[in-house]
């Protein structure tokens, strides 16, 4: 149901396929990904980044343990009450397994096997 009075002409196109929009868009991105290429390639080429490289395994970047204690504090739910009592349930649990006696056939057939 076209209008007859609308010039089909002077519409814009419904798709970009076929515009030089089109193909101006694979230029851009093309050049913008060889760019990036290139950069990265600079990068690690550049001595000073192998070095902060090796920096960053060794832990010369690392948190010392007062700050990352200091930040954990700063959390919320954060109680260093509740953590001992964690690590006591913890301690219990493996002494538990490790004092367990050993178990029935019959409980071996209902019971998961350890993964």
């Amino acid at each position: 149901m076209s209008d007859r009075n609308i010039d089909q002409s002077l519409r814009k196109p419904r798709r970009t396929k076929g515009t030089p929009f089109y193909r101006q868009r694979h230029y851009y991105s093309l050049g913008f990904l060889g760019l990036s290429a290139i950069c990265g390639w600079l990068y690690l080429s550049w001595s000073e980044a192998r070095k902060l490289g090796k920096d960053a395994e060794n832990g010369k970047f690392d948190y010392p343990d007062s700050l990352k204690e200091h930040i954990a504090s700063h959390k919320v739910g954060y109680d260093p009450a509740m953590l001992q009592v964690l690590l006591k349930l913890q301690q219990k649990a493996d002494e538990k397994v490790t004092t367990s006696q050993p178990q029935s056939g019959f409980s071996k057939l209902f019971s998961q096997p350890d993964v």
